[in-house]
C-alpha cells in the first residue's frame, strides 16, 4: 500500500512560513513512494472586528494546553498508512529528526 503523507497548513501563520525552509530539506529527501497531499487547515473567516476577549482568552488557553502536550498547532505532517495515522513531530531546525521519524514509519 501506498503510504500519504499530509502537510496541514494555514498560509496566514508566520510558523508555517519559518518552516519553509526545512520542509523544502524534508521534500528533497523523500523518498518517491510516499505521495504528499496538501491541506490547507485554520484559516478564519475574513473579518474586520476586534476577536472578543472572551475569545481570545479560550483560544490563548488552547494554545498554551496543546504546546504542553507537544503540538504547536501548524505547520503539522501527518502519514497515513495502511488506514493508519502517525503524527510526525516538526523540528523547525532540522530536517534529518523529520526524515528519522518518517523513515521509521511501516510503510516506507
Amino acid at each position: 500500500m501506498m503510504a500519504v503523507l499530509y502537510y496541514i497548513h494555514d498560509p496566514m501563520c508566520s510558523w508555517c512560513w519559518a518552516f519553509r525552509p526545512v520542509w523544502s530539506a524534508v521534500q528533497a529527501q523523500l523518498p518517491e513512494s510516499l505521495q504528499v497531499k496538501y491541506l490547507l487547515g485554520g484559516l478564519a473567516p475574513d473579518s474586520a472586528l476586534p476577536m472578543e476577549a472572551a475569545t481570545q482568552a479560550v483560544l490563548l488557553s488552547e494554545i498554551r494546553r496543546s504546546q504542553g502536550m507537544g503540538v504547536a498547532g501548524f505547520p503539522a505532517l501527518v502519514v497515513k498508512c495502511n488506514d493508519r495515522y502517525q503524527h510526525i513531530r516538526i523540528d523547525y531546525n532540522d530536517a534529518s529528526v523529520i526524515v528519522q521519524q518518517l523513515a521509521n514509519c511501516q510503510c516506507l
